[in-house]
Formats: structure tokens, sequence, C-alpha cells
């Protein structure tokens, strides 16, 4: 303690110190900084009185002499035209002008005789010469004024004779005096310059010597400044840098004191509230969150106090709320895993009668299939039956025919029959009258008799065969027409049995239609049954697996509600 308020007091020295070279500093660059000012003032001073001099002597010399020659000129000149005015008409308008020039004249060689440019003798001589111009002049206006040849010829005698040479002798006088203002204003002008000129070196010297003083005293301000700046620069950077474990021993009655203390003041403040707020985040780390910021925090951290302390109420209404929700996802995972258990057996159950429907739809697809091959082999078996019973038919209707054929020539056979039977019994008279008439011709008609016995003879068996002819052709007419009845009562019954074997094939391309839909229905019926049991069978799998994830749920709510009771929170 003793040995850091050595330590300050030594600072105080220096700074004190730093305080009077400091002034010193100041005060020797305030006094040469008021010198160089009153150096200044003074050269401005008699630059000032030279220019006035320079404007009262050679610059009025210059400007008075230039008059009077203009004067001098008018004087002249209006002279000139008096005498060459041979009308007299404006005469005296003429020798009134040169009369105001000559009183001008008068006037500025007075003023010229008060400077100091003209010399004595040179003003005497002027007003010597004025004079005498003047006097000659008024003898020009006397003549002039008599308005006659002769005395206008008199005021030119008189102003070529004797006012000519007076005047060029002024003008030559006045020239001399206009040169010399000027070589006196070639003089002002270069010794102003030199006085101007060493006026700006001594100030320049004197300028230098300001700025060589004030860029030591401003190094020496600077370095006295920067060195507690650059103490508390870094400071500061150390704080920025996060670590507030810092010293900062510079003290002083100044600002940078003040900004010194400031800065202590403000890290000593916010350890405090970095140690508070460090507290209570150790205390959430360890799972207590009963308590937030009691100290008082000021200013802008205000705010974060009421955060934190939000915080701290979020996390203890969050555990809470987590704790009251993890029974109730405990209860629902028990209530889901009884559910997914029951779920999974019957989907187990559901796929096992699905696998015996399917398995009983293949077997009446299967059937339906044969049925199907057998309806259309039924089917082609009926085409060909009926083909055949057409066939059938067809025989019988030329059956019946070659029985009508039979018919009709076993008529005609029988007519030729008729026919025998009556040449027979023709016959058998002409062997009886040929007997007759061999028994008439005796011995003669013996041979004959014998003949007309044997054709009596076979008179008698051509009748008898006739006879027997006629009783079988009666008898095959009576078996045609007997076959003929049979064999339209068999077309009849072929034809019906055609018919019906027509309805019948219908019936059965019907049901071979029928059961070609029905096979077809069956077997999307099948996929469909597929598409259950594959499904069924995912939810048993799915069920299975809900079932385990309930069981892992219930576990995990288990270790939640194991881990949310470890936690201590204010409600």
């Amino acid at each position: 303690m003793k040995q850091k308020r050595r330590k300050q007091n030594k600072q105080k020295a220096v700074a004190d110190s730093i305080k009077i070279k400091l002034g010193r500093s100041l005060r020797l660059t305030g006094a040469v900084s008021a010198f160089s000012i009153i150096m200044a003032i003074v050269f401005l001073l008699s630059i000032s009185g030279d220019v006035k001099s320079f404007r009262d002597s050679a610059f009025s010399a210059s400007d008075y002499a230039w008059r009077a020659r203009q004067a001098l000129l008018l004087i002249e000149s209006n002279l000139l035209k008096a005498a060459a005015d041979s009308s007299g008409e404006k005469t005296g308008g003429y020798l009134a002008a040169a009369n105001t020039a000559s009183n001008d004249l008068i006037s500025t060689v007075t003023v010229l005789a008060k400077l100091k440019v003209a010399t004595k003798e040179d003003m005497n001589r002027i007003n010597d010469l004025t004079m005498e111009m003047s006097a000659v002049k008024t003898n020009m206006m006397a003549k002039a004024s008599l308005n006659t040849e002769d005395g206008y010829g008199k005021v030119k005698e008189l102003l070529m004779n004797d006012f000519m040479k007076p005047a060029d002798e002024t003008g030559l006088i006045l020239e001399k005096i206009s040169e010399r203002a000027a070589q006196s204003a070639d003089h002002f002008v270069f010794w102003s310059s030199m006085k101007s000129y060493a006026s700006l070196g001594i100030l320049f010297l004197f300028f230098g010597l300001t700025v060589i003083i004030l860029i030591r005293t401003s190094k020496s301000i600077i370095n006295r400044i920067t060195a507690p700046i650059d103490t508390i620069k870094n400071a500061l950077l150390e704080v920025s840098g996060g670590n507030l474990d810092i010293e900062l021993n510079y003290e002083s009655k100044d600002e940078f004191g003040t900004l010194a203390d400031s800065i202590r003041e403000t890290i000593t403040e916010l350890k405090k509230y970095i140690d508070n707020i460090r507290e209570v985040l150790k205390n959430i780390s360890e799972k207590d969150m009963r308590n937030g910021i009691e100290i008082e925090y000021k200013g802008s951290f205000y705010p974060l106090k009421v955060s934190v302390n939000y915080i701290v109420e979020f996390l203890n209404e969050i555990i809470g709320k987590m704790k009251e929700m993890s029974l109730q996802v405990s209860d629902g995972a028990a209530r889901m895993e009884q559910s997914s258990v029951r779920l999974a057996n019957d989907a187990n159950d559901q796929s096992g009668s699905v696998e015996e429907l399917a398995a009983t739809i293949q077997e009446i697809s299967e059937a339906v299939h044969i049925n199907a091959a057998h309806a259309q082999h039924v089917n082609r078996f009926f085409d060909d039956s009926i083909n055949e019973i057409n066939k059938g038919n067809d025989y019988m209707r030329e059956m019946l025919l070659s029985m009508e054929q039979i018919t009709e020539q076993s008529n005609q056979v029988s007519e030729i029959v008729q026919m025998i039977d009556e040449i027979s019994t023709q016959t058998d008279l002409l062997s009886l009258n040929a007997s007759i008439e061999a028994a008439r011709a005796g011995a003669f008609g013996r041979g004959f008799a014998v003949v007309a016995d044997e054709i009596g003879k076979l008179a008698k068996g051509s009748a008898e065969a006739a006879r027997r002819s006629t009783e079988l052709i009666h008898k095959t007419l009576e078996a045609v027409e007997s076959g003929s009845e049979l064999t339209n009562r068999t077309a009849n019954v072929f034809e019906k049995i055609v018919k019906d074997s027509e309805e019948m094939r219908k019936l059965v391309d019907g049901i071979d239609k029928a059961c070609s839909k029905q096979s077809v229905t069956l077997e999307e019926i099948l996929k469909a049954v597929h598409q259950i049991a594959e499904i069924t069978e995912s939810n048993s799998a799915a069920a299975g697996e809900s079932a385990a994830l309930s069981n892992e749920l219930l576990k995990g709510t288990k270790t939640l509600d194991s881990m949310l009771s470890e936690y201590k929170v204010g409600l």
C-alpha cells in the first residue's frame, strides 16, 4: 500500500513537473511570437512611412511637374490659337484659357517649390521664367485687345520671340525635375525593396525560431500528452481484449487523471458485473436456477440484468413445462407402446388372413382359368359338332333327294313291270292261241305247239316275275316312304339339334367371356390383395418398429425425468 502511495506521489510530482515545463515552453513560444508580431508591426509602419514620403515627394513631384508642363503647353496652344485667329472672334476666349492655364502653372510651381525633389536654383529660375512669361502674356493680351492687324502681328512676334524661349526653358527645367523625381522614385523603390527583403528575412528568421520552438514544444507536449494516453490506450486495449485484471496506475488532477479514474471505476464495475453474471451462469451450469441477478446494474447495463433474469425465469418455466411434458410424454409413450403391440398383433393376424384370402382368390382364379379353358374347349367342340351336324343334315337332304329319285324310278319300274305283266298276259294269250292253232294244224303244228308251250311258260314266268317285282317294288316304295319320313324326321331333329347347338354355343361363348372377365377381375383383385398384403406386412413392420420406438421413447422419457429431477428451479 505504501509502495503504491509512493508511486502515486512520484507520478504526481512528474505530472507537476510536466506542467511547469509545459508552461515555460508555452511562455517562451508566446514571447517569441509577440516579438515577431512587434517587429512585423515596426517594419510595416516603417514601410508605410516610406510609402507616404514617396507619395509626398517623388510621386507628387512627378505628378505636379507633369501638370506644370501640361499647363505650359495649354498656354502655348491657346496663345498660338489667339495669334492665328485673324477674325478676332475667338481671340478673347483663347486668351482667357491661356490666362487660366497660366494661373494653374503658377499654383503648380508653388507646390513644386514646397517639395524636396526640385532644387532651389531650379525653382528660382522657374519663378523668374514664369514672371517673364507672365509679363509677355500681359503685353500680348494688350496687343490682342487692339483688334488690329498690327496688334495681331505684334502678338505673334511677342509669342515667337519673347514667350517661346522662356517657355521652352521652363519645359526643360520641368523635364529635369520629372527625371529627378523618377530617379528618386527608383531609389525609393530600391531601398524600399531592400528594406522589405530585410524585414521579410528578419520575420522569416523569427518565424523559423518560432516554428523550431513550437516543434520542440509540440514534441514535448505530445510526448507528455501521449504518455498518459498510451498508458490509458494500453489499458483499454487490454479491456477490449477481455482482460479486466489490469492496473491503471496513472493519476493526475488533469483531464487524463479524471479519464483514468473513470476507466478504473468502469473496469471495477465491469468486473463486478461479470463476476455476478459468472456466478449466475455457474449456478445454471450446476443445474441450480433458483437465484438470478440481485445486485444493482447502472445505466446501459440494466437491460443486461433484466435479460439474464428473464433467461433464468424462462429456463425455470421451460424446465417446469418440460417436466410436465415429460410426464405426459411418458404416459403417452406407455399407451403408445401398448397400442403399438396390439396393432402389431392385429397386423400380423390381418396379414395371415390376407394371405389366406390371396391363396383362396388364387385358387378361384385358377379354377376360373380352367373353366374358361373348358368353356373354350366346349365352344370349339360345339363348333365342330355343329359343323358335323350341318354336314349330316346336308347328307340327309341328299338322301331324301335320292329316295325321292328311287321312288320316282320305282314308280317307273312299276309301270314297266305292269307293262311286262300285260305283255306276259298277251304272250300267254298268244301262246294259248298258238296252241290252239298248233292243235288245229295237227302234226304240222307240233313244233309250233312246243314253242307256244314254252312261250306260255315264259309268259307265266314273266307274269310271276312281274308279280313278284311289283310286290317287291311296292315293298320298296313302302320302305322308301318310311325311310323318307324317317329321314325327314331325322332332318328336323338335326335342324333342332343345330339350333339348340347354336344356342348352347352362344351360352358357352357367354360363359367363356364371363370367365375371361372374371379371370381379369380376379387377377386385379389378386393384385389388390397382394398390395393389401404388402401394406399389411409394412403396417405390421411399422407397428413393430413403432412398438420398439415407443419402448425407446419410454426409456428416453424416464431418462429425461431423471435428468430434469436434478434441476433446482425456483417455482
